[in-house]
């Protein structure tokens, strides 16, 4: 569909195993894994999501 956006599974590196198998790739889904001991670090955290979601939506 023209103008729609790509479908983007924005998660923590933990749950890779679980993402990325083989029924989640008939989702037409781009995959973004953060690493996974960001938790860790609230700050850190909430900037690099928010990177990952501007880039997405400048994409």
């Amino acid at each position: 569909m023209e103008g729609r956006r790509p479908r983007v599974f924005l998660a923590c590196g933990v749950f890779k195993g679980i993402i990325q198998t083989p029924t989640s790739r008939h989702l037409n889904a781009q995959t973004q894994l953060l690493d996974a001991g960001l938790y860790a670090t609230p700050k850190k955290l909430n900037a690099r999501v928010q990177e990952q979601v501007n880039a997405i939506a400048s994409a």
